[in-house]
């Protein structure tokens, strides 16, 4: 057996500075199983129809580094072993402050994931609301 698919992808970076960037992409995908294939192992059961992203990094100076993502899924076509999989939104966010050390970089992070929803669950996971307050030594 085999399969059919037919998509149609675009995506912008813009980066007006060195120090600041947008991204952002979307794409369409329409699958079609042909007969004898086997469905469980195809692709299809894990591919969303649309996706998209929007991602924004920047960093002023002064050590702070900051950066939101949007991310957007139509539902799957399928189910996965942990259950459907319905649109969603996800929104992450984070801001951090480095500052360079003898031993490496010191970096101070506040993030949120998933701030759009409570929970939803995507391929794989169940992706839960989750604020983050890290300090960290990067060598």
């Amino acid at each position: 057996g085999s399969m059919k698919s037919h998509s149609l992808n675009a995506g912008l970076e813009f980066r007006p500075a060195e120090s600041f960037r947008r991204l952002t992409s979307a794409a369409w995908v329409e699958m079609h199983n042909t007969e004898g294939f086997d469905k469980i192992g195809g692709r299809e059961r894990n591919q969303p129809r649309v996706f998209g992203r929007s991602q924004m990094d920047w960093i002023p100076g002064w050590g702070l580094e900051t950066g939101t993502g949007l991310r957007y899924h139509s539902d799957y076509p399928q189910d996965f072993p942990q259950g459907r999989v319905d649109e969603y939104w996800r929104l992450d966010a984070r801001m951090a402050w480095r500052q360079p050390t003898e031993r490496g970089d010191l970096v101070f992070q506040l993030a949120g994931y998933n701030l759009t929803d409570e929970w939803h669950t995507e391929p794989r996971q169940e992706i839960r609301r989750m604020y983050l307050a890290t300090l960290a030594l990067e060598m």
